[in-house]
């Protein structure tokens, strides 16, 4: 969030929800977060309802920010999206194929019921194929090619998914998982910071 700060940007970084200072008790993947996400850029609309915002997240948070759009205000001129993921189910399915050497059978549909019982919600109803579809507001997709934990090709899915046309899609050679920015700090500042300014100047 610094390099938004450095650009002269006022920032608001909010913790998901179980994590942080941020309330509740079971983790929200980004899906149970898109109604917080929404709840805070209302509020900075009535403090300043004449301001424009910018949308930013890196993993979870870039599916949050990906989940969240079909709620957000008018005022919202872009979105960035690192790293996410394009559906819960998905990842969580890689993980467990790719990671654990685990069936996604019975712990998929097992994970579901627990889901929708302690946490309030069916994660397989998290998908961008849905919150993407009638997406307008301008969107820029990075991800890293050598990320082993949230998989390339979720990156393609959500540049397909989305049903704008302003969309942009950079893939970091060499970059693992949320490291995109390490591998090359001033390309990366130098990328976010003119998407930004191109539709905050709109």
């Amino acid at each position: 969030m610094r390099m938004f700060h450095n650009e002269g940007y006022n920032v608001l970084a909010p913790d998901n929800q179980a994590f942080g200072e941020s309330q509740g008790r079971y983790v929200g993947y980004g899906w149970q977060d898109r109604t917080a996400l929404a709840g805070w850029m209302n509020q900075i609309n009535q403090y300043n309802p004449h301001g424009e915002i910018g949308m930013y997240g890196i993993s979870m948070g870039a599916s949050a920010v990906l989940f969240t759009l079909p709620k957000a205000p008018a005022n919202v001129k872009f979105a960035i999206a690192d790293c996410g993921y394009a559906s819960i189910q998905g990842e969580l399915e890689y993980e467990l194929q790719h990671l654990f050497h685990l069936p996604t059978f019975p712990i998929i549909p097992m994970e579901r019921i627990y889901s929708r019982i302690l946490a309030g919600y069916d994660f397989a109803d998290a998908n961008t194929s849905q919150t993407l579809k009638h997406n307008q507001i301008p969107l820029f997709i990075i991800h890293g090619d050598q990320d082993h934990l949230v998989p390339t090709r979720f990156a393609y899915e959500n540049y397909r998914n989305n049903g704008g046309k302003q969309k942009q899609l950079w893939i970091v050679k060499g970059a693992g998982h949320a490291q995109s920015k390490q591998v090359d700090p001033e390309l990366y500042q130098e990328k976010t910071a003119e998407f930004a300014k191109r539709w905050f100047d709109q």
